[in-house]
């Protein structure tokens, strides 16, 4: 069964968490069964769905356990390609950032052997898109900027979560992170790194080059004992300690 294309315009995706369960885990559910009788055999279908794009979409995340939600908007998905053989699975996604990059990626899935391969490309990624997670994290953060651009190759085995081989470069550009307090926390002109090979099964860790130039930051200490990493630490929206 082949499909020619495929258009979505306008798609508005909800995904709500909280601990251990989506607001989608009861329809995963409904396909989980203990029957042994079920016929495990491979379908011998192939399927085919091309040309696939998807204009204006948006996601919203609620996490309701921490209490933080974030929403990607105007995002521009375009698949040339998802196939569905037997035991084997073909994709190449790309990805058109509402603030700035994309992202294009080619995997490949051999459930015979329960394997996995990803190309991965991305270019000129506003690092914008993640402060919505960083500031989970660090609530004194209030913007960050800067780009990520690189490629890279990912093989591994699903059997073996750290069975994984990792080789490519990356590398960021003009970042900066601002506090909520108006404050420059820290500056860099560019970050280059070159991966040979990572593999944390084989406690392999090679790296062809690793390049930081125009590292800037500050370390301040108020009156009463805080620094400005406190700050950084602090709910968003609290204010400077008086010096």
């Amino acid at each position: 069964m082949h499909l020619k294309y495929i258009t979505l315009v306008g798609p508005d995706v909800k995904i709500i968490n909280q601990g251990d369960r989506f607001n989608f885990t009861d329809l995963l559910e409904l396909g989980d069964t203990t029957d042994t009788d079920v016929d495990t055999t491979p379908s011998a279908w192939a399927i085919g769905l091309y040309n696939i794009e998807l204009r204006n979409g948006s996601v919203t995340y609620s996490d309701q356990t921490m209490g933080s939600s974030w929403t990607l908007k105007d995002l521009e998905v375009a698949i040339p390609g998802l196939y569905f053989g037997g035991q084997e699975t073909d994709a190449g996604i790309s990805f058109d950032l509402a603030s700035g990059g994309s992202l294009t990626t080619q995997a490949k899935y051999d459930a015979d052997k329960n394997t996995y391969g990803l190309d991965l490309k991305f270019n000129n990624i506003a690092l914008a898109n993640a402060e919505p997670f960083v500031k989970d994290v660090f609530g004194g953060i209030s913007s960050i900027g800067g780009t990520l651009s690189g490629k890279g190759n990912v093989d591994g085995s699903l059997d073996v979560f750290t069975n994984v081989d990792v080789k490519g470069n990356i590398s960021v550009n003009n970042v900066s992170l601002t506090m909520n307090n108006g404050d420059r926390l820290a500056s860099l002109e560019q970050l280059e790194v070159g991966i040979n090979r990572i593999n944390p099964e084989d406690n392999v860790f090679d790296f062809s080059r690793i390049l930081l130039s125009g590292l800037n930051t500050h370390f301040d200490m108020f009156a009463n004992g805080k620094t400005n990493f406190d700050v950084l630490m602090a709910s968003s929206g609290e204010k400077k300690p008086e010096p």
